[in-house]
């Protein structure tokens, strides 16, 4: 894999597949957004009063929690590095607790309602956004996989000649797997004419895609150095904290 992450090049300035793509993810996840509004009899123009912080939120929790947990030493001794997401760097984790945060502003400050409201409708966006980045990062040849002798290991000749899993081709398949089960569930009430249960497809957002992430980290080339024993920074950070949540079938409380 030799593609060039840029799909055309004017001077300093570059359209690279990994910002169309999460360009993206950003417009169908406001598209989607909209339709959970609608669908539930509210005004889908409430998905346009958070979607503006929710891509602040996004970008900005990812981008550091990757500078932060996985390379540090890099940014602090090149800080204008920093605010070049579009070159890749962006953690899944950061962005998730970025979207976390303002639901729970959104929900307690602005709406004064229970944040699983809001989270049930962003849990449908989010599994698309998470195929959009990861095939960024497959065009961008990083977050390599471990090297491998599968038959569909991947060569990412931008980095070496090591055969590689394709790491991030599993993890956009995560999204795809997601998809179906959050949308399947949501079809499922529907044909019995029954509304999902409440906090029940953000449940089955954080539970499928961090259970699905530890045992992806497997297979990827590690990014940080061996700081939580035989787990990986990725798997660390996907861990539950019993203290702080609670998932079953019905609803989340964080």
């Amino acid at each position: 894999w030799d593609w060039d992450p840029a799909i055309f090049k004017a001077g300093p300035i570059e359209l690279r597949y990994y910002g169309v793509l999460f360009a993206l993810a950003l417009a169908v996840g406001y598209i989607t957004l909209r339709w959970r509004f609608r669908d539930e009899n509210e005004d889908p123009e409430g998905a346009t009063s958070i979607t503006y912080a929710l891509m602040a939120a996004i970008v900005l929790g990812a981008r550091l929690a990757h500078v932060f947990f996985y390379d540090r030493d890099y940014y602090f001794m090149n800080p204008g590095e920093i605010l070049k997401f579009w070159k890749g760097g962006l953690a899944s984790h950061g962005a998730a607790t970025g979207i976390i945060l303002v639901c729970l502003f959104y929900s307690y400050i602005y709406r004064r309602e229970p944040v699983r409201v809001i989270l049930d409708r962003m849990s449908f966006t989010i599994p698309f956004a998470a195929i959009c980045v990861r095939l960024g990062n497959f065009f961008n040849s990083e977050i390599i996989g471990s090297p491998t002798d599968v038959p569909w290991a991947v060569v990412f000749v931008r980095v070496d000649s090591i055969p590689r899993h394709p790491s991030q081709i599993y993890e956009s398949s995560m999204g795809i797997i997601l998809i179906a089960i959050i949308f399947g569930t949501y079809y499922l009430y529907k044909r019995r004419n029954k509304p999902m249960p409440l906090g029940l497809a953000s449940s089955l957002l954080l539970t499928g895609y961090f259970t699905m992430r530890f045992f992806v980290e497997f297979f990827k080339e590690a990014q940080t150095p061996d700081v939580f024993g035989a787990l990986s920074m990725g798997q660390a950070l996907s861990l539950p904290d019993r203290k702080s949540t609670r998932l079953n079938s019905s609803h989340i409380t964080i």
